[in-house]
């Protein structure tokens, strides 16, 4: 079975459309009733769905703080309100309705990709037709269009369950799935191609074809050896399948006998094999702690100093200070160490890739 690896996806984007409480009881909702860093319950719920993905910390080595996802939100919706193309819900419903939902927002069912009731929370005003550069600023069910190659994406309607797709934005499910048709997220026992076609924390059970529930495991299950990071709850569990025995085995302790196969030491933790386990009498040793500029890694046992991110750029992992909004990047995704920036057009670290020339503004 394969484990969900990258279900925060769209929150890679931020863009889901969450809302925070008010102090006024409704009637004059604005973005600040979204993305305060004190009161906002968008803080509160983006903190639960990273809770979701437990492997995220350990990845990233810490997760945002409120005032930094406060940035983010703001500025990912703020450039919009101002321009004209979207509005703030002033309907109490609206935004019960939501907070309802995040109130009992559960892991296991949730999915970041799939639509939910906080996105009548923002009204886009764009008509069918009309250009766009997100589709937050599209009129109901609309989405925006970007696959004609222009510079400007057109509002179009969503497609409805098993027509033809290329992205899940455009189909009213949010899932292009992986035969390339619009479909429901999975649910226990739906036929699926891979993960991403089954909702929530399901797998796609590789024998059956089907949804179905994550595997409980436990220590001495049985076990896939060839498939040892989709087994035995790797990575969060305290235990790997091991490939001689097939079966989940404990991770060493510190100073425990590892060499010549003997077994795992604690690799998410940094902890090493000496001497690469060459040697029947080798022992797990403590992380190296290396400096910005250093190779690092898990399987060396090379960890970055505190405030450092383990960057790897296809060829080599070197430690780096984490980007920050506004440096220099190169390409796609190269912002390492803060998930929530991209790198823009204009090769910077952004937020929100907003232009505000789609459409462009009133004269």
């Amino acid at each position: 079975m394969h484990q969900r690896s990258a279900a925060f996806a769209a929150i890679l984007a931020l863009g889901i459309l969450l809302p925070a409480c008010g102090d006024d009881g409704g009637g004059s909702y604005t973005t600040a009733n979204v993305c305060n860093s004190d009161t906002g319950l968008y803080i509160d719920f983006l903190q639960t769905a990273l809770s979701c993905q437990p492997d995220l910390e350990a990845f990233f080595g810490s997760l945002p703080d409120a005032n930094e996802l406060s940035i983010a939100c703001d500025e990912q919706f703020q450039p919009y309100v101002d321009d004209g193309t979207v509005t703030i819900s002033q309907d109490d419903a609206d935004w019960n309705t939501c907070l309802d939902f995040i109130a009992n927002l559960d892991c296991d069912s949730f999915d970041f990709d799939g639509p939910n009731p906080c996105e009548n929370v923002f009204i886009g005003w764009q008509l069918e037709g009309d250009t766009c550069e997100d589709s937050l600023q599209c009129d109901g069910d609309l989405f925006c269009d970007n696959s004609g190659g222009t510079a400007c994406g057109t509002c179009q309607p969503r497609l409805a369950n098993d027509e033809t797709c290329t992205v899940s934005d455009e189909c009213t499910s949010r899932l292009c799935a992986s035969d390339d048709t619009c479909q429901d997220f999975g649910q226990v026992g739906d036929p699926c191609g891979d993960v991403s076609d089954c909702g929530g924390t399901l797998e796609c059970d590789d024998t059956s074809g089907l949804c179905a529930t994550p595997t409980v495991w436990a220590e001495n299950d049985s076990c896939d050896g060839q498939n040892i990071t989709s087994q035995c709850g790797f990575p969060s569990s305290d235990w790997y399948c091991h490939p001689q025995t097939n079966v989940c085995t404990a991770y060493l302790s510190l100073g425990d006998t590892c060499g010549q196969g003997a077994g795992f030491c604690r690799i998410l933790d940094y902890e090493s094999c000496e001497n690469g386990g060459q040697n029947a009498d080798d022992t797990c040793i403590a992380p190296t702690i290396v400096n910005e500029g250093d190779a690092c890694g898990y399987v060396d046992g090379l960890k970055c100093a505190d405030g450092l991110f383990c960057y790897d750029d296809g060829n080599t992992s070197t430690c780096v200070t984490p980007y920050a909004a506004g440096d220099q990047c190169t390409s796609a995704g190269d912002c390492p160490g803060d998930f929530l920036l991209s790198c823009s057009d204009n090769n910077v670290c952004v937020y929100s890739e907003y232009t505000g020339t789609c459409p462009a503004p009133a004269m």
